[in-house]
């Protein structure tokens, strides 16, 4: 797979209401909490790092998906030692409209991590080699010229999805391994709430 230059832009340029983006840093990068209009699907491939999401703190472990509703407040803590890899999807509301009128809403499980306040999952290994086999497809096809290839980026993206939200929608409301909670930070959202 390609591998994405990290910038700390968080607005999308891509008028085709998504981006993705593999990333790997031997340098850990600085970043501040932020939030964007759109969703984001952050699947953790390797490196050293707690990501705090909304005032939970989430060790990450490779294979751990995040997903960030849009306007959550969040920001990866990383610590040096090994090289930070991952894959970031950025997902605009115009994408998941497609789909809607056919009956199937992908944001959904976006929607329900956040009303449980939980945003983590942990997916078994044939389902992350699904998900990681889809990424890879999605990279060849955005960085090819051939007839189709931007119909073959959503269509693997769809594909994606859907095994997001089934993993998702799988996973067992129990299992909240690795969370801690940052009263500092709760405090500053329930006030800005």
């Amino acid at each position: 797979m390609n591998k994405d230059i990290w910038t700390d832009r968080q607005v999308m340029l891509d008028e085709s209401a998504f981006e993705f983006h593999h990333y790997l840093d031997h340098v850990p990068p600085k970043v501040e909490f932020h939030q964007h209009p759109f969703y984001e699907v952050f699947l953790f491939l390797g490196g050293n790092v707690s990501y705090t999401i909304e005032g939970k703190t989430y060790k990450l472990l490779p294979g751990d998906i995040l997903l960030t509703n849009s306007l959550d407040i969040h920001r990866p803590e990383i610590s040096p030692g090994k090289p930070y890899e991952r894959i970031v999807i950025w997902l605009d509301e115009r994408f998941f409209e497609q789909l809607r009128a056919g009956g199937d809403d992908l944001a959904s499980c976006f929607a329900d991590a956040a009303r449980k306040d939980y945003r983590r999952i942990r997916p078994d290994q044939s389902s992350l080699i699904r998900m990681r086999n889809l990424c890879a497809q999605i990279s060849q096809a955005q960085n090819s010229r051939a007839f189709g290839s931007f119909t073959l980026v959503c269509a693997y993206l769809f594909e994606f999805l859907v095994e997001v939200c089934r993993c998702y929608f799988n996973t067992s409301d129990t299992v909240q391994e690795d969370v801690t909670e940052n009263d500092k930070i709760n405090g500053i959202l329930a006030y800005i709430n």
